[in-house]
């Protein structure tokens, strides 16, 4: 078995760092490369022999130890045979351009510097435990096609870049969808960046579950489907810096990022898409820790969005794109802006707030109270307290609901006390009218006063607070209005007074 003329071009460019391009115009798709000529052909076994520093077995060329390879680089190569580097340690880079591999390629548990793999189009890469000091590039119409790319517990010293790549798990039973996945990366260790935009797909959605990515998670403009399943499932990812969702985003089936840690920013643009299954979770970010939250969106058609006990400094959403049904109980922000990155207005945050899908739930307006007095707002957390206990009533028994109704009118649950004097305002002014001289009648043994109807209405109407004589001197005439409008005076009084009592107590306990 002799080495071909490619072959020995190869042994050549290697040990001097030279490119060997067998590129031809027009006929440069890798995905066509099986219909390529011969002379642009090299045997698998001798791309393993240059990397690892070993003997061909039967090749009179390599009967000794080739010229030690420097940097393999390769473009427009047909590779035949399978490129098994299983366990091996590869002494030098790996760089193959538009490349087709009619067979999988194998690093499992390899040792190398940097392997990159731009535009090659290969069946299925199996990187599991692979160990890199450098970077990780499978870019520019990368093609895995039938079986996508595992990456379980590799561990990668530089960059991982698969902008552009196009992933596909290839066919799968109904029941493998939430197992098998186009990029499966789980135990991923990158101590750089992760990029995955500029036309990344993957069909079979990518997963992500306890990775660690050092740098940014890039994924704008990617285009994620996994239809009935995870278009990316990211339990417990770790992320240094951002992760971002912009540009032309597109996920079809659920995004599960819970328990995520993200340092910096997570955001999903105001042009990414997030399909999933109807009224299911189509993004799940619960228990998700982030420095800040952005939810704007193309749109949220039917799914649901979980912020159960998620974390975040500040939360950014919007109004338009954000679904009917949410899971908000635990959700916990320092700041809350809407789409133009403004304070959110009270009105639209009760609207939000009455998105989720438990009904009423004390802390979520608590939290929502305590952000804006944060920032400064106290008017609007007292609007938002208001309507907390406005909410609250809603699951009283009837009698309780008339209280909660009545507090609110008279005191505004605590945080609008002034509110009582204009009450008693209106009494009194109402006093003048329902009580003339001629409808009441002077008390036997009681000391003469001259009767007059501002301090009689007062007297009638605080009794608990006021004595200024005249409601012990007078007495509506019987079977008169004004004896009516005495007991009704009475009876307001002691509701006013009460729920004042009991609006400034709430006030002094509460915070804010």
């Amino acid at each position: 078995m002799r080495l071909t003329h490619p072959e020995r071009r190869l042994v050549d460019c290697a040990s001097t760092k030279a490119l060997l391009d067998l590129s031809k115009p027009g006929q440069d798709d890798p995905a066509k490369g099986d219909t390529w000529a011969a002379q642009r052909t090299i045997r698998a076994q001798v791309l393993v022999a240059l990397l690892t520093g070993q003997a061909l077995p039967g090749s009179q060329p390599l009967r000794r130890r080739p010229k030690r390879a420097h940097w393999i680089r390769l473009r427009g190569v047909r590779i035949a045979g399978v490129l098994d580097l299983e366990a091996a340690e590869l002494t030098c880079p790996l760089f193959l351009d538009r490349c087709h591999f009619a067979q999988p390629v194998n690093l499992t548990e390899a040792t190398a510097r940097s392997i990159h793999l731009p535009g090659c189009h290969v069946p299925k890469l199996i990187a599991g435990r692979l160990r890199l000091t450098g970077d990780l590039k499978l870019t520019s119409n990368f093609t895995a096609h039938s079986g996508g790319v595992l990456l379980t517990g590799a561990h990668i010293s530089g960059n991982l870049d698969l902008s552009g790549a196009v992933l596909d798990r290839g066919d799968v039973a109904p029941a493998a969808v939430h197992d098998v996945f186009a990029l499966n990366a789980k135990d991923l260790r990158v101590t750089g960046g992760m990029a995955c935009g500029n036309g990344f797909r993957a069909e079979g959605g990518i997963r992500l579950v306890h990775a660690e990515i050092g740098g940014r998670l890039t994924l704008n403009g990617a285009v994620l489907v996994n239809e009935g399943g995870r278009a990316i499932s990211g339990w417990g990812l770790i992320v240094g810096e951002d992760m971002q969702c912009g540009g032309e985003f597109k996920a079809v089936g659920r995004v599960r990022l819970n328990a995520a840690r993200i340092a910096g920013h997570l955001a999903f643009g105001s042009r990414a898409a997030v399909t999933g299954e109807k009224n299911g979770r189509v993004l799940d970010l619960g228990a998700v820790q982030t420095g800040q939250l952005t939810v704007k969106l193309a749109g949220f058609p039917t799914g649901k969005i979980n912020l159960t006990r998620a974390r975040t400094g500040t939360f950014t959403y919007s109004e338009a794109a954000w679904p009917a049904t949410a899971l908000l109980r635990g959700f916990v922000y320092d700041t809350f802006l809407d789409g133009q990155d403004n304070d959110v207005p009270v009105r639209a945050a009760l609207r939000w707030l009455r998105t989720n899908e438990a009904g009423y739930t004390p802390g979520i307006y608590d939290q929502l109270a305590a952000a804006y007095h944060r920032t400064g707002r106290e008017e609007a957390a007292r609007r938002v307290m208001i309507a907390k206990h406005w909410a609250r009533s809603r699951v009283l028994n009837p009698v309780a609901r008339l209280a909660s109704w009545l507090l609110l009118m008279l005191v505004g649950y605590g945080y609008r006390t002034w509110l009582a004097a204009l009450w008693i305002l209106a009494f009194l002014v109402l006093g003048q009218f329902v009580f003339p001289g001629s409808q009441l009648i002077p008390v036997s043994g009681t000391p003469a006063v001259q009767y007059h109807r501002l301090a009689y209405s007062l007297d009638v109407l605080m009794p608990p607070l006021v004595d200024l004589g005249q409601e012990k001197a007078f007495r509506p005439r019987p079977a008169t209005p004004a004896l009516y409008w005495f007991w009704g005076f009475i009876t307001a009084g002691w509701v006013l007074t009460t729920a004042v009592i009991a609006g400034l107590t709430a006030a002094l306990r509460r915070t804010p």
